[in-house]
C-alpha cells in the first residue's frame, strides 16, 4: 500500500473570533492530521481563542500581516508532515 498524503484542514481567520469558538471544535472532532488557522494580523481575541483549543491533533496558527506568508508555512508543514510517515 502507498504512502498517504497527510490531510489537513486550513482555516483563513481575520478578525472572526467569535466564528472561531463554534468552528474550531467541530474541526478538531473531524480526523485531520493536522489543523492550521492562517491568522492575517487580527485585532480582535482570535489568536486566544486558537490558543485555548485542546490541541489534538495540533492547531497552528501562522500570524502576521501577510496572508502569503501563512501560505507557505502551511506548504512547508504539510510537506513535513508527509515526509514523516
Amino acid at each position: 500500500m502507498a504512502n498517504q498524503s497527510p490531510v489537513v484542514a486550513a482555516i483563513p481567520n481575520y478578525n472572526m473570533a467569535d466564528s472561531l469558538r463554534k468552528l474550531l471544535p467541530q474541526v478538531l472532532s473531524q480526523s485531520y492530521d493536522g489543523v492550521f488557522v492562517l491568522d492575517d494580523a487580527s485585532t480582535d481575541d482570535s489568536v486566544d481563542v486558537v490558543q485555548s483549543v485542546d490541541i489534538n491533533p495540533f492547531v497552528a496558527l501562522p500570524q502576521g500581516g501577510m496572508a502569503l506568508d501563512a501560505l507557505i508555512v502551511l506548504q512547508r508543514r504539510v510537506q513535513a508532515s508527509g515526509s514523516s510517515g
